[in-house]
């Protein structure tokens, strides 16, 4: 929801690092917006690279990691400005 309020402004883009997937299946869905970048994630030892090709092409990047990933949630947490920690999940 937050890229879509974002992505009525400016350029962009998910990194989806958890395991299931959930923003490639979105992605793959008629509606996305066209100013959304959608990126699947090769895992802990891409990620940082991953992060560092998104922050140079938009201005907003966004990770959706899996809770139970302690290595690759420090790595994106190392980057971010900002963490979000949802109390439970929900669509």
């Amino acid at each position: 929801m937050l890229a879509t309020e974002l992505a009525r402004g400016t350029e962009v883009t998910l990194i989806d690092a958890d395991p299931r997937q959930p923003l490639t299946v979105w992605a793959a869905l008629p509606g996305k917006p066209a100013s959304i970048d959608v990126v699947t994630s090769g895992g802990e030892r891409t990620i940082l690279d991953e992060i560092d090709a998104a922050a140079i092409k938009t201005p907003f990047v966004i990770i959706d990691l899996e809770g139970m990933a302690p290595r690759m949630t420090s790595f994106a947490m190392s980057q971010a400005n900002l963490v979000i920690i949802p109390a439970q999940e929900q669509q």
